[in-house]
């Protein structure tokens, strides 16, 4: 038998435990969009493709390549934990789901088979790029943000 005293107790934690679930339960409706570019870096000499302008000034701090071209733009919009598959020019497929809404962004899960498995936030257009594959004479770079 419960005492008188504890039910309050129990109602309160039961109540609690509902509104903690809330937010989640919302976030479970909630379709969000994603950007995902593919480039391929290579030391061939040519052209940075002007699609790939904003990526070039990232990671021309980082790596040296003498071309850099637009080999996919993927526009993904997707309901929370939904998982998308994107198959890449390797052959591999990129595994993208959205975990949770934060006010920071959104958290991604990407997962490559025997290459990737990792947990991203993404802010509003601030991309993340993940990358150094080895593809031809190059390496493939992917760049994803938020559209949200």
């Amino acid at each position: 038998m419960v005492s008188s005293s504890r039910v309050p107790a129990v109602a309160v934690l039961a109540l609690a435990g509902l509104l903690s679930a809330a937010p989640s339960a919302a976030q479970e409706g909630r379709q969000i969009r994603v950007h995902l570019i593919v480039v391929h870096a290579s030391q061939t000499p040519g052209p940075i493709d002007p699609d790939a302008k904003q990526l070039h000034e990232q990671l021309q701090r980082d790596f040296r390549y003498r071309s850099l071209r637009v080999m996919q733009h993927n526009r993904l919009r997707m309901p929370m934990r939904e998982e998308r598959r994107v198959e890449l020019p390797t052959g591999r497929a990129l595994r993208v789901r959205p975990i949770a809404l934060d006010p920071q962004g959104i958290l991604m899960s990407l997962e490559m088979q025997d290459r990737l498995d990792t947990r991203v936030m993404l802010r509003p257009r601030k991309p993340v790029v993940i990358g150094g594959e080895r593809y031809q004479d190059g390496k493939l770079f992917i760049a994803i943000e938020s559209d949200d």
